[in-house]
C-alpha cells in the first residue's frame, strides 16, 4: 500500500537519489540545494510530501509559501517513478500538499505552479487553470481552495 507522508531531514539522501533517478544526474546539484533548503529552519522553505511503497520513495511533491505574498503557495518537484505513473500518485501528492498547506494556514489558499503544456491536463483535472505562459513556453497555472471558517 502506498503511504504519503511529510519529508524528514533523514530522508535527504533517499530523496536526492529518487530525484536523480527521475530527472537524471544533471539534476543532482539543484536537488541538493532544494533538499538543503527543505531541511533548514526558515519558514519560507519547500515542504516535501513523499509517496512510499515498501519504504522506497516512488513519488514526491513540494509546497512553498511564496515570499512577500499572502496565502499564495507554489507547488513544485512533482515527480513519480515511471513504473508508477498513471496510478493517481501525482494527484494524491498534489492533494496531500494542498491539505498540508491549508492546515498550516487554516484559511483560503491559492496554489500556483509552472509546468510544461503537455502536463496541463493533469493539473486541470485537479482544478487548476492556466493563467499565463512563462518565458520558456511553459504554463503558469492557478487553483484557489476556499476553506470554511468552521
Amino acid at each position: 500500500m502506498i503511504h504519503y507522508r511529510p519529508f524528514k531531514p533523514d530522508d535527504a539522501d533517499n530523496l536526492l537519489n529518487f530525484l536523480s533517478d527521475v530527472h537524471g544526474p544533471s539534476f543532482i546539484e539543484l536537488g541538493k540545494a532544494y533538499i538543503r533548503a527543505a531541511s533548514d529552519g526558515d519558514i519560507i522553505k519547500p515542504r516535501f510530501i513523499l509517496a512510499e511503497l515498501n519504504d522506497q520513495i516512488i513519488g514526491c511533491c513540494a509546497w512553498t509559501l511564496e515570499s512577500f505574498t499572502v496565502d499564495l503557495v507554489s507547488l513544485s518537484s512533482l515527480s513519480v517513478l515511471d513504473t508508477f505513473r498513471g496510478q493517481g500518485i501525482g494527484t494524491n501528492l498534489i492533494h496531500a500538499c494542498q491539505k498540508a498547506a491549508i492546515e498550516a494556514f487554516g484559511r483560503t489558499v491559492s496554489f500556483i505552479l509552472v509546468t510544461y503544456p503537455e502536463k496541463n491536463r493533469l493539473y486541470e483535472k485537479i482544478g487548476f487553470r492556466q493563467i499565463a505562459k512563462d518565458t520558456h513556453g511553459g504554463s503558469i497555472m492557478l487553483h484557489q481552495i476556499f476553506e470554511s471558517s468552521d
